[in-house]
């Protein structure tokens, strides 16, 4: 539905990153824009999202939340192979309490990751957003 209503969508996968990518990979058509949602996998997990053929991999975002992805012993290595123009800050709070502390922690830890400033990351992370929101695939990836 989603590809015939060029929507995004997004996607919650635990412990199933290779049946995930198995799925997408079989599909033809897949929506215009894909986030992997407080994505728990691994870098070169992620990666085979992102090479997957066609220009499929483009359309593949990685969403990380500071109360859910903060738990995973691989959470550094993972943000650090993923380029930051398929990187996406979620909050993943049940309420509206600390969202924003959570975001900024979030945007400090991806920004030490990968070794730039905080408004690199922030600027990089809301096209990102509006990116994933509006269907606009990045151009030179």
């Amino acid at each position: 539905m989603a590809c015939e209503l060029k929507r995004p969508v997004s996607v919650h996968c635990v412990d199933a990153s290779g049946a995930m990518f198995d799925f997408f990979q079989a599909r033809e058509l897949l929506p215009p824009a894909i986030a992997m949602h407080s994505y728990g996998g691994s870098a070169d997990s992620a990666k085979r999202f992102l090479n997957l053929p066609g220009g499929k991999g483009k359309r593949f975002y990685f969403g990380f939340s500071w109360c859910i992805n903060t738990r995973s012993h691989r959470l550094i290595s993972t943000i650090k192979g993923i380029p930051l123009e398929h990187i996406l800050l979620e909050s993943d709070r049940p309420s509206t309490h600390n969202i924003d502390v959570d975001l900024w922690k979030m945007c400090e830890l991806v920004a030490d990751v990968h070794q730039t400033t905080i408004d690199i990351v922030a600027s990089i992370t809301r096209s990102n957003s509006l990116r994933f929101l509006h269907c606009i695939l990045p151009e030179n990836l």
